[in-house]
């Protein structure tokens, strides 16, 4: 019966050697197309970087800052995710701004704006970005894992298994891992028989660690049940079947001396068991049916790139040639045969009658045609990767007309701007499947949210605290017979909005009513994909002009409404617009505001 040791090996290999067939004559080995992105990547070419005459060879790299440009043109700031509400209610406004501040806090403590980077750079180099969540002492990660370490199904990454290979050294094994992490002794002792069979017989396995380190192999997917027999007490000697299939995740570490035995290879179980749900979630840069792996920017590239350097190899070798300085003639009595060392400044050389000594000429005349081939390559990679001199912002041939230059930019820009707003709708389910639940999760868990307030929402909780002080003042007024003086309310208004005003980092509880239907409420909104966000505002402002030249008609809710439409669109909470009009407090015991939840100073 074949074991998850099985499993991972032949998914190893088969990584390493197998192809897919896209069509008829275009056979795809991921492997081997990540691999040559890495060495372009890098001016490295597949076949090493001598020629057969043991002379560096140049690499005339025109991929590099083709990815860098791509990487900025489709790049995501934290500032492109707003949370906004779907309902029009105080409730659902409140919500969302809460959610707006402990979304803050965590895009701060988790690296987001490192994450959002990595994550555009590694998608328009490779062609797709793979993500992963990690949950670890109540905090959820986000990491951009990285291609030459994991394995995937080449021919459906989304959906199929992802096995990630770790390098940890014993110490890391024995201090880092998770608890629920077992057989860490054996399995740092299955790594020294290994390297140990790896010195003796160098032929016989591949050496896979550098130094001491262990390489661990991370597995999640669908796989037989079978796969779990045996690997705790939960999971015993009869459990599964091979014909049964559920996810899971499982860390191993293979025997290498036993994986030359296709039916029997053995290894150690770290962790073994089922998954609720799959933790990667994958985008291509340039989807292509047939494959997993999308075409980033540096495979459009392949074909430019090994011509280019084609070129700039023979224009070199010309330039070589035409720079040595060659003698010739058909006397055979001239002794010397190098000018260099044979013959001295002042020298006088003796040839025979009509046999002279003459320079050859060695001048490359195809080198302009070497020049001209070189230019129609970088032409094609302008083409292909839509990076013209317009957007990369090098300067234009003389002559060019301004409206060319305009629309080769538009029609670059336009590109990339569609590569953008995939990356946002991907943001988008990255939030909706797992951050929305995560921040929910924790402000209801939390006894209080604490966050460092911006001056308009600073003044919006100090307008609220200081409602909650007159209001309290006059209740107790009122329930002890007397009348509220105007004045101590003023008074009391002004003295706690300046106390508070002092205090921009907050401490907010009371949420016990709060999130029990957030799900269809809110909704992320990333680079504008989701909603028109230019034509909606100008259609609501001008509907917010007319209502400006009447300030009384916010007191009817449809103005109110559409008010509060306004702001959020413009990515403004309502919440922190709501109690700014300049009311006096009246002197009767108001109700408690419900549009934000009790506020105290941290």
């Amino acid at each position: 019966m074949e074991t998850v040791f099985d499993f991972v090996k032949e998914q190893r290999d088969d990584y390493r050697t197998r192809t897919v067939q896209i069509a008829e004559g275009y056979e795809f080995s991921q492997y081997e197309t990540l691999r040559t992105i890495e060495l372009y990547h890098n001016s490295r070419f597949l076949s090493g970087n001598k020629d057969t005459l043991d002379r560096e060879k140049p690499f005339f790299n025109i991929c590099k800052f083709r990815v860098n440009v791509a990487t900025r043109a489709t790049d995501l700031d934290t500032k492109d995710v707003q949370i906004q509400s779907e309902r029009i209610t105080d409730k659902s406004y409140v919500e969302t701004f809460l959610l707006n501040l402990k979304n803050r806090n965590w895009m701060k403590s988790s690296g987001f704006a490192r994450f959002l980077n990595r994550m555009g750079a590694t998608r328009a180099k490779y062609g797709g970005v793979l993500i992963k969540k990690t949950e670890h002492d109540d905090k959820l990660e986000l990491h951009v894992v990285p291609w030459l370490n994991v394995i995937t199904d080449q021919v459906d990454i989304r959906n199929g298994v992802k096995i990630e290979r770790h390098y940890h050294s014993p110490a890391d094994l024995q201090t880092l891992a998770p608890k629920n992490w077992t057989n860490i002794e054996k399995a740092i002792e299955t790594a020294k028989t290994s390297r140990a069979a790896h010195a003796a017989d160098p032929t016989g396995m591949e050496n896979k660690t550098p130094g001491d380190y262990i390489e661990v192999y991370e597995v999640h997917g669908v796989l037989p049940t079978c796969y779990l027999r045996g690997t705790s007490d939960k999971y015993g000697e009869e459990y599964g079947s091979e014909n049964e299939y559920q996810r899971q995740m499982h860390v191993v570490v293979l025997d290498e001396t036993t994986v030359k035995d296709k039916s029997n290879v053995k290894g150690v179980t770290l962790f073994a068991g089922l998954e609720d749900d799959d933790p990667y979630k994958y985008l291509p840069y340039e989807e292509v049916d047939g494959r997993g792996l999308g075409v980033g920017v540096i495979e459009d590239l392949f074909e430019a790139q090994v011509w280019t350097n084609d070129g700039v190899k023979h224009k070199k070798d010309m330039l070589e040639l035409a720079g040595k300085i060659i003698f010739q003639t058909a006397d055979k009595n001239i002794a010397a045969r190098n000018v260099l060392t044979d013959v001295e400044t002042g020298s006088i050389l003796e040839h025979a009658p009509d046999k002279p000594v003459t320079q050859l000429n060695n001048f490359p005349a195809s080198l302009p045609a070497f020049d001209k081939l070189i230019d129609d390559w970088n032409t094609q990679a302008e083409r292909v990767s839509s990076t013209f001199n317009a957007i990369t912002g090098e300067s234009m041939p003389s002559g060019t007309p301004f409206r060319q230059v305009a629309i080769l930019n538009q029609e670059a820009g336009s590109l990339f701007e569609y590569r953008r707003e995939e990356a946002g709708l991907f943001v988008h389910e990255i939030y909706f499947d797992w951050l929305l639940p995560y921040l929910v999760q924790q402000i209801k868990k939390d006894k209080e949210l604490v966050a460092t307030l911006e001056p308009d929402e600073l003044e919006l909780v100090s307008d609220a605290l200081a409602k909650k002080e007159v209001n309290d003042f006059a209740k107790e007024q009122i329930l002890s017979g007397a009348i509220p003086d105007p004045i101590d309310l003023q008074g009391i208004d002004a003295a706690a909005r300046e106390s508070s005003m002092r205090q921009s980092r907050r401490a907010f509880v009371g949420f016990q009513d709060l999130f029990s239907d957030w799900a269809g409420t809110v909704d992320v909104i990333t680079t504008g994909e989701q909603k028109n966000k230019a034509v909606v505002l100008e259609t609501l402002f001008n509907v917010f002009k007319t209502v400006a030249t009447a300030p009384q008609l916010l007191q009817d809710p449809v103005m109110a409404r559409l008010f509060n439409q306004i702001v959020e669109i413009a990515g403004i909470s309502p919440v922190l617009l709501q109690g700014h009009k300049p009311a006096m407090p009246t002197p009767v015991a108001p109700a408690a505001p419900e549009a934000l939840p009790e506020t105290v100073a941290s």
